[in-house]
């Protein structure tokens, strides 16, 4: 993970309030640049100085270089071997380890993991079954002897 991912989670953006304005600019479709310039640049006087972007090139940047950490998006094609379609299947994936990896990487997320099972108790010293790590299924998943599948 990089540096300033570390230091500030929300990198390239400055705080959580800047992300937010992104992402309310950029999804479900990305705002048009004369959008972006009336609400979320610096000359808008009801933004904070460390919310506002620069310039609307600024924005775009930030958007560029989120996408640019990420796993890259690779495409396939299946090719037909019984012309039951009319024409080759496109798909898109990304690369599943990398993925994981960003998860991972990010602190906010890496902390709610659970490695291990856990069997948790109530006030009353009774098992609480709530979640997949505190249910029995993972104890015996793990001392069961070796199944091929």
């Amino acid at each position: 993970m990089c540096l300033q991912r570390q230091q500030n989670p929300y990198h390239p953006f400055h705080n959580f309030s800047q992300y937010q304005l992104a992402k309310a600019l950029a999804m479900p479709e990305k705002s048009t640049a004369s959008h972006i310039e009336q609400v979320a640049v610096n000359r808008v006087s009801f933004l904070r100085e460390d919310v506002a972007f620069v310039s609307v090139a600024h924005f775009h940047n930030c958007l560029d270089e989120i996408s640019g950490q990420m796993a890259p998006w690779q495409s396939n094609i299946i090719m037909d071997q019984t012309v039951q379609l009319k024409a080759n299947a496109r798909y898109w994936y990304r690369d599943s380890l990398a993925v994981l990896q960003e998860i991972l990487d990010n602190p906010k997320i890496a902390k709610k993991c659970v490695w291990s099972p856990v069997k948790q108790f109530n006030h009353d010293n009774q098992r609480v079954y709530t979640d997949m790590h505190t249910s029995d299924w993972w104890w015996e998943v793990q001392v069961a002897p070796y199944r091929a599948y």
